[in-house]
């Protein structure tokens, strides 16, 4: 099974804000799902609506990911804790969580504003129950909106025909929604199922007993993605790739040669030409011999001309999802640029996956150029400039926030304390020879000379926490803390008194470059020449970058945390920072040189801020 997703919301104001969002996650079963959300909340007196929005997602995903046992159980756990959050905030708000996991939906539902609608051709059905599953069907639509999306665009009639393409009919909603004079309530997301047809079974409430194994559906193939645009379209195979198919099938010929080997044998032994009883054995065991290396070449030819179809079907379904997409971006480019932007970054990621299985197709790599200009001509790169916060006596190896408008620079025996509004700049003498530090909980973790110290900041108290280990990075996340190194990543776990032994955090070996940093928002992110390598509980979890014209970056330092939807990461090869969806979909960059020297790096979305350490000094910005 497999997933178009489309999504549209409108401008958030009058004290009401909706969004959509979608993210794909890794379960406690090690399990891929996809999760869709629209959620709507409503509040004249506060300003915070936006944030009330995310954390409602996030409080969903994250209880989703936490969960042990039936998932019909997680959904109603992490929906129920969305609903603590909004009463325990009086907000007015109402929410609709859909997850697609295995091959079932489970889907979640709170309040009275957001709907949930199911169209086949000819028909569509309401969910209204709270809680419940049931097992998608190819070819059904999933439209979940708000009541105002449903009322203002009458599009039912639209998605219960059989050859309704999405991207169109967002296209139309975009424009419409645009000139309304009041977008704060719409919000929708537009789902259908494609891939292998799916035996289609109504849903069920999940107040109703012995459902959740009937919904629970074949696994995902690992590592599968959700798509997005008419990816499920193949491009007829040119005559290359027959010739490719031929060629491998006459291999095949060898069986042949085995065949006239046999009956050789065979006719040599029916006319006598055995002479003793040791020359019949022998002969006996080299015939044996031959029909075994024969069944044995047999097989392994099959099963390799089987491995070569399916590759070059793989190969041809990449590169007409990719063809697909860069197409119908250039057709709404000069209408809405950034919505073909998002197109054209998936077909960056489609011809990227058809090039790693064939990389010298000629059609794959002229696609490839076109999509990578395309995506250079609507790249939105913005100028930065600069203000100085705060200028210290020593350079700095780290940077962190404090909350309450306050950052913590690191230097070599000195903690700088800085407040951003009056740039005052309190000092705490630390550890000398600092090469990486944080600051968590009150206190500042610094790497120095093969060891790690931890120094309050308030009484400036010292003690050496950990020994023996060096590295490039630190980072600290839910008390535990982890050293990057060029060998990998260690973790190490606060006991009664200090820290345990060092263990290694990685299922599998992986070096680093000199340059590697890394961020922890429950996943850690590496920073590695030109990529970003994600693992999560120790394993690589697959990510790719896509819409990022080029491959002459060489990444830096990082940022993220659990609050945060984006990776802002320092291109220190092009002095930039780019900001990469935690979907791997590159949105935008930020361009100054101080970005080409910058030794630490902080965002703060909520007020819009970023802050960088160059040299001795700390630097802001507006983001």
């Amino acid at each position: 099974m497999s997933l178009q997703i489309e999504k549209i919301s409108g401008q958030s104001g009058g004290g009401r804000a909706c969004e959509v969002f979608t993210n794909r996650i890794s379960l406690a079963d090690g399990n891929l799902a996809t999760i869709v959300s629209c959620i709507l909340v409503k509040d004249a007196k506060s300003s915070d609506l936006q944030i009330f929005v995310r954390d409602i997602f996030e409080i969903f995903t994250k209880k989703i990911e936490g969960a042990q046992g039936g998932i019909l159980d997680a959904l109603r756990l992490a929906g129920d804790a969305c609903r603590e959050y909004i009463k325990t905030r009086n907000l007015d708000a109402s929410f609709v969580h859909v997850l697609f996991y295995k091959n079932a939906c489970y889907i979640a539902r709170y309040g009275n504003e957001v709907k949930v609608w199911v169209y086949e051709p000819e028909k569509s059905e309401e969910i209204t129950f709270e809680y419940g599953s049931g097992l998608p069907a190819f070819g059904q639509i999933y439209l979940v909106a708000t009541n105002k999306f449903v009322s203002t665009f009458d599009i039912a009639a639209i998605l219960q025909s059989a050859d309704v393409d999405l991207g169109e009919v967002m296209d139309g909603l975009a424009t419409d929604i645009s000139a309304a004079s009041d977008q704060s309530e719409i919000g929708a997301a537009l789902i259908m199922v494609k891939g292998e047809k799916a035996k289609s079974e109504m849903f069920e409430a999940a107040s109703e007993t012995g459902k959740e194994e009937a919904a629970g559906g074949e696994p995902l193939p690992e590592g599968q993605e959700v798509k997005a645009g008419r990816g499920d379209e193949e491009i007829v195979s040119s005559k290359k790739d027959a010739d490719y198919l031929e060629d491998k099938e006459k291999k095949s010929g060898i069986a042949t040669a085995g065949v006239l080997l046999i009956k050789r044998e065979l006719l040599r032994l029916k006319k006598g030409d055995i002479r003793a009883i040791f020359r019949l054995r022998r002969s006996l065991f080299i015939l044996g011999l031959v029909i075994i290396i024969i069944l044995g070449l047999s097989a392994f030819f099959k099963i390799g001309d089987a491995r070569d179809k399916e590759k070059l079907a793989q190969f041809n379904s990449h590169l007409a999802a990719a063809s697909t997409s860069y197409s119908e971006a250039g057709a709404i480019i000069d209408l809405n640029r950034v919505h073909a932007r998002d197109i054209l970054a998936k077909a960056d990621g489609e011809i990227k996956l058809a090039l790693a299985l064939v990389p010298d197709d000629e059609r794959a790599k002229k696609l490839a150029s076109d999509i990578s200009a395309k995506l250079k001509e609507t790249e939105s790169l913005t100028g930065v400039n600069f203000s100085e916060v705060a200028n210290v006596d020593l350079s700095l190896v780290s940077l962190s926030s404090l909350g309450k408008g306050q950052l913590a620079g690191v230097g070599s025996g000195t903690i700088f304390k800085v407040d951003i509004k009056s740039k005052s700049v309190d000092k705490i003498n630390s550890v000398e020879g600092a090469k990486a530090g944080l600051v968590f909980d009150s206190g500042a973790f610094i790497l120095s000379g093969g060891n790690v110290f931890k120094v309050d900041i308030g009484s400036g108290k010292q003690e050496k926490v950990i020994e023996g280990q060096d590295g490039s990075d630190l980072a600290v996340f839910l008390g535990n803390v982890y050293i990057l190194s060029q060998s990998g990543i260690n973790k190490f776990v606060p006991v009664d008194k200090g820290y345990t032994q060092s263990e290694n955090y990685l299922e599998r070996a992986q070096s680093f470059s000199e340059s590697s940093h890394f961020a922890i928002d429950g996943s850690i992110w590496v920073t590695d020449g030109s990529q970003i390598l994600k693992y999560t509980r120790g394993k690589r979890d697959e990510f790719t970058i896509s819409g990022l014209g080029g491959s002459n970056s060489q990444f830096g330092e990082i940022y993220t945390d659990a609050n945060l939807d984006n990776l802002y990461v320092v291109d220190v090869a092009n002095s930039a920072l780019l900001v990469i969806g935690k979907d791997g979909v590159y949105k935008k960059a930020y361009q100054s040189p101080d970005f080409g020297k910058a030794s630490a790096l902080v965002v703060d979305e909520g007020a819009g801020k970023m802050y960088v350490s160059v040299d001795n000094k700390i630097l802001e910005a507006e983001l």
